[in-house]
């Protein structure tokens, strides 16, 4: 449940984020995480990165002038504790 709450707060689409007070519900079980797959916008995401953007994150190793990348969350349904 953590691991897709997260993945809807950190969605790439901000309209898409839930709001706090759903979160909060959310977690306390008050209403029902929605069915999402790694194909659901901002789940899964096409970024083109800059070289700037790579050497502030410390990323001096690429020599292309432009890289992309393609980011996926893969969620296994099961159950906590």
């Amino acid at each position: 449940m953590v691991l897709k709450l997260g993945l809807l707060c950190t969605n790439a689409m901000p309209e898409s984020r839930p709001a706090m007070e759903q979160v909060v519900q959310y977690l306390n079980q008050d209403l029902p995480l929605p069915i999402f797959s790694p194909s659901t916008p901002g789940i899964g995401a096409f970024m083109p990165v800059s070289m700037e953007a790579l050497s502030a994150i410390g990323v001096s190793s690429v020599r292309n002038s432009s890289v992309s990348m393609f980011v996926t969350h893969t969620i296994l349904d099961g159950h906590g504790r």
